[in-house]
Protein backbone atom coordinates (compact mmCIF):
# COMPACT_ATOMS: atom_id res chain seq x y z
CA UNK A 1 0.00 0.00 0.00
CA UNK A 2 1.33 3.41 -1.23
CA UNK A 3 -1.44 5.50 -0.84
CA UNK A 4 -1.56 7.97 2.72
CA UNK A 5 -4.27 6.63 5.22
CA UNK A 6 -5.95 9.51 7.19
CA UNK A 7 -7.23 9.06 10.26
CA UNK A 8 -9.65 12.25 11.98
CA UNK A 9 -9.47 11.75 16.15
CA UNK A 10 -10.23 13.38 19.18
CA UNK A 11 -12.13 13.64 21.94
CA UNK A 12 -15.95 12.18 22.01
CA UNK A 13 -18.82 15.06 20.83
CA UNK A 14 -16.09 16.95 19.42
CA UNK A 15 -17.13 17.14 15.79
CA UNK A 16 -15.04 14.40 14.04
CA UNK A 17 -17.85 13.01 11.99
CA UNK A 18 -19.63 16.61 10.97
CA UNK A 19 -15.84 17.50 10.07
CA UNK A 20 -15.04 13.73 7.90
CA UNK A 21 -18.34 14.40 6.13
CA UNK A 22 -17.94 18.14 4.80
CA UNK A 23 -14.55 17.41 3.86
CA UNK A 24 -15.11 14.28 1.40
CA UNK A 25 -18.11 16.67 0.12
CA UNK A 26 -15.75 19.09 -0.65
CA UNK A 27 -14.29 16.04 -3.52
CA UNK A 28 -11.25 15.48 -2.05
CA UNK A 29 -9.74 12.03 -2.95
CA UNK A 30 -11.10 10.57 0.30
CA UNK A 31 -13.07 7.55 1.08
CA UNK A 32 -14.42 6.98 4.68
CA UNK A 33 -14.03 3.25 5.85
CA UNK A 34 -17.01 1.72 7.32
CA UNK A 35 -16.22 -0.18 10.15
CA UNK A 36 -17.14 -3.55 10.09
CA UNK A 37 -18.89 -4.18 13.69
CA UNK A 38 -20.79 -7.92 15.55
CA UNK A 39 -22.58 -5.29 17.52
CA UNK A 40 -26.18 -4.69 16.99
CA UNK A 41 -27.81 -2.23 14.79
CA UNK A 42 -29.46 0.47 16.10
CA UNK A 43 -32.56 2.26 15.36
CA UNK A 44 -31.87 4.06 11.72
CA UNK A 45 -28.29 3.03 11.08
CA UNK A 46 -27.80 1.15 7.81
CA UNK A 47 -26.35 -1.47 7.03
CA UNK A 48 -23.09 -1.01 4.75
CA UNK A 49 -23.27 2.57 5.29
CA UNK A 50 -23.08 3.37 9.14
CA UNK A 51 -21.34 -0.16 10.05
CA UNK A 52 -21.14 -3.38 8.11
CA UNK A 53 -22.78 -5.67 10.67
CA UNK A 54 -21.53 -9.25 11.06
CA UNK A 55 -21.66 -12.21 13.19
CA UNK A 56 -19.27 -12.81 15.96
CA UNK A 57 -18.65 -16.03 14.46
CA UNK A 58 -18.03 -14.52 10.80
CA UNK A 59 -15.95 -11.72 12.40
CA UNK A 60 -13.59 -14.18 14.65
CA UNK A 61 -13.25 -16.01 11.29
CA UNK A 62 -12.03 -12.73 9.30
CA UNK A 63 -9.29 -12.36 11.70
CA UNK A 64 -8.25 -16.24 11.53
CA UNK A 65 -8.00 -15.59 8.13
CA UNK A 66 -6.24 -12.61 8.05
CA UNK A 67 -8.70 -10.50 6.82
CA UNK A 68 -8.78 -7.22 8.74
CA UNK A 69 -6.87 -4.80 7.93
CA UNK A 70 -7.58 -3.67 11.71
CA UNK A 71 -9.83 -4.45 14.32
CA UNK A 72 -10.20 -4.25 17.97
CA UNK A 73 -12.59 -5.48 21.08
CA UNK A 74 -15.13 -2.79 22.90
CA UNK A 75 -17.98 -3.52 24.91
CA UNK A 76 -17.52 -7.20 23.97
CA UNK A 77 -17.96 -6.67 20.53
CA UNK A 78 -15.67 -6.59 17.78
CA UNK A 79 -15.00 -3.53 15.88
CA UNK A 80 -12.39 -3.03 12.47
CA UNK A 81 -11.87 -2.56 8.81
CA UNK A 82 -12.03 -5.46 6.22
CA UNK A 83 -8.90 -5.58 4.05
CA UNK A 84 -10.98 -5.94 0.81
CA UNK A 85 -12.73 -2.69 2.06
CA UNK A 86 -9.94 -0.96 1.85
CA UNK A 87 -8.05 -2.02 -1.03
CA UNK A 88 -11.14 -1.49 -2.90
CA UNK A 89 -10.99 2.80 -2.06
CA UNK A 90 -7.43 2.16 -2.68
CA UNK A 91 -8.26 0.97 -6.25
CA UNK A 92 -10.87 3.66 -6.61
CA UNK A 93 -7.66 5.98 -6.56
CA UNK A 94 -8.77 7.14 -3.29
CA UNK A 95 -7.13 7.69 -0.01
CA UNK A 96 -8.90 5.71 3.18
CA UNK A 97 -10.21 8.43 5.98
CA UNK A 98 -11.19 6.63 9.40
CA UNK A 99 -13.01 8.25 12.43
CA UNK A 100 -11.80 6.85 15.30
CA UNK A 101 -11.38 7.43 19.07
CA UNK A 102 -7.82 8.58 20.12
CA UNK A 103 -6.83 5.05 21.11
CA UNK A 104 -7.53 3.83 17.33
CA UNK A 105 -5.38 6.75 16.29
CA UNK A 106 -2.44 5.83 18.67
CA UNK A 107 -3.19 2.40 16.52
CA UNK A 108 -2.31 3.85 13.18
CA UNK A 109 -0.12 5.62 13.99
CA UNK A 110 2.25 2.60 15.45
CA UNK A 111 1.42 0.50 12.75
CA UNK A 112 1.38 2.73 9.72
CA UNK A 113 4.11 5.59 10.54
CA UNK A 114 5.11 6.67 7.27
CA UNK A 115 1.55 6.06 5.61
CA UNK A 116 -0.78 7.43 8.05
CA UNK A 117 -1.58 11.11 8.38
CA UNK A 118 -3.29 11.87 11.70
CA UNK A 119 -5.72 15.27 12.86
CA UNK A 120 -6.54 15.53 16.25
CA UNK A 121 -9.77 17.60 16.76
CA UNK A 122 -9.22 20.21 19.97
CA UNK A 123 -12.48 21.43 21.25
CA UNK A 124 -12.23 25.23 21.98
CA UNK A 125 -13.82 24.72 25.30
CA UNK A 126 -15.14 21.83 27.93
CA UNK A 127 -18.68 23.54 27.58
CA UNK A 128 -19.07 23.30 24.43
CA UNK A 129 -18.23 19.51 24.90
CA UNK A 130 -20.84 19.59 27.66
CA UNK A 131 -23.49 21.18 25.67
CA UNK A 132 -22.80 18.23 22.59
CA UNK A 133 -23.55 15.78 25.32
CA UNK A 134 -26.27 16.52 26.96
CA UNK A 135 -27.91 17.26 23.21
CA UNK A 136 -27.54 13.88 22.75
CA UNK A 137 -29.51 12.79 25.94
CA UNK A 138 -25.89 11.39 27.41
CA UNK A 139 -26.82 10.85 31.46
CA UNK A 140 -24.59 13.19 33.75
CA UNK A 141 -22.73 10.38 35.10
CA UNK A 142 -21.45 9.71 30.90
CA UNK A 143 -21.31 13.11 30.66
CA UNK A 144 -18.70 13.39 33.71
CA UNK A 145 -16.79 10.14 32.73
CA UNK A 146 -16.36 11.41 28.99
CA UNK A 147 -15.40 14.45 30.01
CA UNK A 148 -12.35 13.40 32.19
CA UNK A 149 -11.36 10.81 29.49
CA UNK A 150 -11.58 13.99 26.99
CA UNK A 151 -9.02 15.57 29.37
CA UNK A 152 -6.86 12.80 29.44
CA UNK A 153 -6.99 12.36 25.29
CA UNK A 154 -5.92 15.92 25.03
CA UNK A 155 -3.09 15.42 26.59
CA UNK A 156 -1.80 13.01 24.07
CA UNK A 157 -2.48 15.45 21.19
CA UNK A 158 0.94 16.18 20.45
CA UNK A 159 1.65 12.78 19.43
CA UNK A 160 -0.34 13.29 16.77
CA UNK A 161 0.49 15.07 13.11
CA UNK A 162 -1.69 18.22 13.21
CA UNK A 163 -4.51 19.70 15.54
CA UNK A 164 -6.72 21.72 14.81
CA UNK A 165 -9.11 23.66 17.02
CA UNK A 166 -13.25 23.35 16.24
CA UNK A 167 -14.27 26.58 17.22
CA UNK A 168 -18.47 26.17 17.93
CA UNK A 169 -19.78 27.86 15.14
CA UNK A 170 -16.96 28.31 12.80
CA UNK A 171 -17.49 24.63 11.04
CA UNK A 172 -16.19 26.43 7.36
CA UNK A 173 -13.44 27.26 8.76
CA UNK A 174 -12.23 23.83 10.53
CA UNK A 175 -13.32 21.97 7.20
CA UNK A 176 -11.18 24.29 5.05
CA UNK A 177 -8.18 24.02 7.94
CA UNK A 178 -8.55 19.60 7.55
CA UNK A 179 -8.66 20.18 3.74
CA UNK A 180 -5.82 22.07 3.31
CA UNK A 181 -3.87 19.74 5.59
CA UNK A 182 -5.25 16.74 3.21
CA UNK A 183 -4.29 18.53 0.11
CA UNK A 184 -0.66 19.17 1.31
CA UNK A 185 -0.35 15.69 2.55
CA UNK A 186 -1.78 14.02 -0.83
CA UNK A 187 0.61 16.61 -2.47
Amino acid sequence: MNKKIFIITGPSAVGKTTIAKHVIKLGLPLKKVVTTTTRQRRKGERDGYNYHFITRKKFEQLIKDRQMFEWTKYADHYYGSQKRHVEQIIKSGKHPLWITEVEGAEYFKKRYKKLSVVIFIVPHSFSVLRDRLEKRGAPEADIRTRLKISREELKQSSKFDYRVINYNGKLENVVNEVAEIVKREIN
